[in-house]
């Protein structure tokens, strides 16, 4: 019998791989993807807040210690991504100025 590991490595009978998550599958899932932008970003983090948010009042002392964490690291990254996002816009606002006097 093989081993586990065999088996996931294993080419299986229709063809295709029994591997769920190689290096070369991960490679072509990221090549795949569409690149987000600002909001999508902040309402994907803004949901993980969320959901880390309610795991603070968990039972379990592990998971609230872990849960602090990630609102922590979140909020932050929250911030940044609203600066980001600032600064897009301001940036777009001092080039329409620029624009609007034939200096750009």
């Amino acid at each position: 019998m093989a081993s586990k590991a065999q088996s996931l490595n294993s080419t299986d009978t229709s063809g295709g791989t029994a591997a769920l998550n190689t290096p070369a599958k991960r490679s072509r899932n990221r090549i795949a993807r569409k690149p987000g932008d600002l909001s999508a970003a902040k309402l994907r983090v803004w949901r993980a807040i969320l959901r880390a948010e309610s795991l603070l009042e968990s039972s379990s002392a592990d998971i609230a210690l872990r849960a602090v964490h990630a609102v922590s690291q979140a909020t932050m990254s929250y911030v940044k991504l609203h600066e980001t996002a600032d600064l897009e816009l301001e940036l777009g606002e001092i080039s329409a100025v620029l624009q609007a006097r034939g200096m750009l």
